[in-house]
């Protein structure tokens, strides 16, 4: 058995998971988005 299904062998757990889940904000990149902005983090170092 995996660490996901120890965590969701226990419906508490799997409801507090997939509520913790859907309320995280979705967030999407285009492929050519990701590159620029990884670009963009890498160069201010």
């Amino acid at each position: 058995m995996d660490e996901t299904e120890d965590l969701t062998s226990n419906p508490a757990n799997k409801q507090h998971l997939s509520e913790s889940i859907a309320s995280e904000p979705i967030v999407s990149f285009t492929p050519e988005e990701f590159l620029q902005h990884t670009d963009e983090l890498l160069r201010k170092k």
